[in-house]
């Protein structure tokens, strides 16, 4: 993933820099981009990583990892917990630098929360860019989805005026994207990523048939390709690889 896709994506975007990498959680396919620049010598540099703050059973190998190559290369480590935001603002330890840049907020998981699996300690962060809301949400299935309803609705100022796009978790597993989930966050987008004729079935019918009814336009990365978002004031367009 990090050799074949990231690296060429970003050298085609002329992005030598990475601000802020959030790793959702540790499972191989959510980390072993991440893995590739850390354990390699590349132009990227990368100024900060986010780990979800979870508790100690709960960070596996590739947690330690992560958190050891980023030592070693002198990378700044946040663990990120429920209601904690990241802002360039602050000025004194920022983990973003002094310009203009979204505000992010962590919606999951709770400090030092230990889950029933690593998908549902995942990190859920929403960024806000101009009139849009960003919903990125890492694998959480339904377990984290209460708690998430939670910090959303204690946040309202965060979405308020609004448009979410929503990256539907666990690619679009049948166990995440609840009804109650997607009452509470109402995407007019929601994207979701997932390998074409993988094993798993995903995307379910089942989600795609929520995400429906809740009158959100669905792109899938199978038919779509991959999907970029670009937000220029108060316009934002949608552009897909392949159609």
């Amino acid at each position: 993933m990090g050799e074949y896709r990231i690296e060429p994506f970003l050298m085609h975007e002329a992005a030598c820099t990475i601000d802020l990498w959030v790793v959702s959680h540790s499972d191989e396919d959510h980390c072993s981009g991440l893995l590739y620049f850390l354990e390699n010598e590349t132009p990227v540099r990368i100024r900060a990583i986010a780990l979800p703050d979870v508790a100690e059973e709960m960070k596996e190998a590739n947690y330690r990892k992560i958190e050891a190559l980023a030592k070693e290369r002198g990378i700044p480590i946040a663990h990120l917990h429920a209601g904690q935001e990241i802002s360039a603002k602050a000025k004194a330890g920022s983990l973003l630098p002094q310009r203009n840049v979204p505000a992010i907020l962590c919606l999951h998981p709770a400090a030092g929360g230990s889950y029933s699996s690593a998908n549902s300690g995942s990190a859920v962060v929403a960024m806000r860019v101009g009139g849009y809301a960003f919903l990125l949400t890492g694998d959480l299935e339904a377990e984290g989805e209460a708690q998430a309803i939670q910090e959303i609705r204690g946040h309202a100022a965060f979405f308020e005026g609004c448009s979410l796009i929503l990256k539907a978790a666990h690619h679009g597993s049948a166990t995440a994207t609840t009804e109650a989930f997607l009452g509470a966050v109402r995407p007019s987008v929601s994207i979701i990523s997932c390998g074409r004729n993988n094993r798993y079935g995903h995307p379910a019918a089942e989600t795609l048939e929520r995400l429906e009814r809740a009158g959100s336009e669905i792109f899938l990365t199978p038919q779509d390709g991959a999907v970029t978002v670009t937000v220029r004031g108060k316009r934002c367009r949608v552009e897909t690889f392949l159609r």
